[in-house]
């Protein structure tokens, strides 16, 4: 399912990965029931530790780039 979907979306705001099933080298997956458009669906949140690691690092490089920016435009 597309993570544009607003009940995608509110299905990940949700998820806790410390909550879902654990698998082998880091991964982790829940299943869901869904009924998007009429239709029933089964959904699998997938959730990667490395995954996870790289947004980390990729947010907190944006946090300091705009931090770096906002002293400069206070200065």
């Amino acid at each position: 399912m597309p993570a544009t979907l607003t009940e995608a979306r509110e299905v990940l705001a949700q998820a806790d990965p410390s909550t879902i099933a654990p698998l082998s080298n880091g991964h982790r997956y829940q299943e869901l029931s869904s009924s998007y458009a009429g239709i029933p669906q089964r959904w699998l949140v997938v959730y990667a530790e490395a995954r996870q690691a790289r947004v980390t690092r990729r947010v907190a490089k944006q946090v300091c780039i705009q931090s770096e920016s906002d002293l400069k435009a206070f200065k």
